[in-house]
């Protein structure tokens, strides 16, 4: 009984986590539509102002880690007798798994360069309306083209989160599903 009651828990926090994260993918993809990307120039927290969107992204992924380990520790504890049951949760956890690491990726990986456009227009209207004539005032251009530059070598890349080694991404990723296919064939 406890042995059942363990494996249900364990079940509804792997079933919890593919909700949370569904919603967390709905708040990434609506910042997508509703927010211009744009950058803290003075560069305050070191991520040109992107810090927060970087903290929920490591949450995503740090719960990614949790649940792949607590499938692979239900895939463990189940046995081959519940192929039902290993079979549902790998499934979810085979398609949500990109869904939650490859989406936030694909939608803000053009950050970056849309805030350094942004920002090079920005100052190209500031020069016009200084009245510096981009083209003939080469000299009172100097400090705008400066401006410019510094823009367009800012390394803004919202999502970037240290390296991890093979290893703990075979871990975390590909154990539960390897775990899975090994019970359901040994059967």
């Amino acid at each position: 009984m406890v042995y059942l009651l363990l494996a249900w828990y364990a079940i509804f926090i792997i079933l919890a986590f593919q909700v949370v994260g569904l919603c967390a993918i709905y708040v990434t993809i609506a910042m997508h539509y509703l927010v211009e990307p744009s950058a803290d120039w003075l560069n305050g927290d070191g991520r040109f102002g992107w810090a927060p969107l970087a903290r929920f992204y490591r949450t995503v992924m740090w719960a990614n880690a949790v649940l792949g380990t607590s499938l692979t520790t239900v895939l463990a504890s189940l046995g081959v007798t519940n192929v039902a049951w290993i079979g549902v949760l790998v499934a979810l956890y085979v398609l949500l798994m990109p869904v939650f690491t490859l989406a936030p990726w694909v939608l803000f990986r053009q950050a970056g360069a849309k805030a350094v456009d942004l920002r090079v227009a920005q100052i190209k209207a500031l020069a016009e309306r200084d009245g510096v004539d981009v083209r003939e005032d080469i000299a009172r251009m100097g400090p705008y083209l400066a401006e410019i530059d510094r823009s367009r070598g800012a390394d803004i890349r919202p999502l970037r989160m240290g390296t991890i080694s093979l290893f703990t991404q075979f871990t975390l990723v590909a154990l539960p599903i390897a775990l899975a296919a090994a019970q359901i064939w040994s059967q």
